[in-house]
């Protein structure tokens, strides 16, 4: 397996690779700026942002491309990348900008990122490794 760019990852006690994941929306809500006037708009690269803030990978990273090419939705996808990242003994930083918690968790939110969240609350290895960035944490 290739790491990308092994300057996002650690080490763990053993001296084993360990990523680094963030997760959130990839795409949020914010407002432009233009002739004085302000409108709303969205920010495409906010999660790519968030990622090298926190030195951190996402689930596009080549380590990753497996799962992306036979897991193609968001239930299939969440647990195993999530799942990986505990087994190599990473850690999840992971944004709630804009993200609906509690319609995650009630299932009404179907989205990627519901997915995340309803897996991280539901698997407390991976909380365990989680720290959230943007509001509390929600469990």
């Amino acid at each position: 397996m290739s790491f990308g760019d092994v300057t996002r990852f650690g080490r763990d006690a053993r001296g084993r690779v360990s990523p680094h994941l963030a997760l959130g929306r990839t795409v949020v809500k914010t407002t432009v700026e233009f002739g004085g006037q302000v409108f709303p708009g969205l920010d495409e690269m906010w999660l790519v942002r968030f990622a090298e803030d926190q030195g951190a990978i996402t689930y596009l990273d080549k380590m990753f491309a497996d799962l992306r090419a036979t897991y193609t939705t968001p239930d299939t996808f969440a647990p195993r990348l999530i799942d990986r990242v505990v087994r190599m003994n990473g850690r999840i930083s992971f944004t709630l900008r804009d993200v609906d918690v509690a319609g995650a968790l009630s299932g009404a939110d179907r989205s990627w990122t519901a997915a995340e969240v309803r897996y991280l609350a539901a698997t407390p290895a991976a909380s365990a490794i989680t720290t959230f960035f943007h509001g509390a944490d929600p469990f």
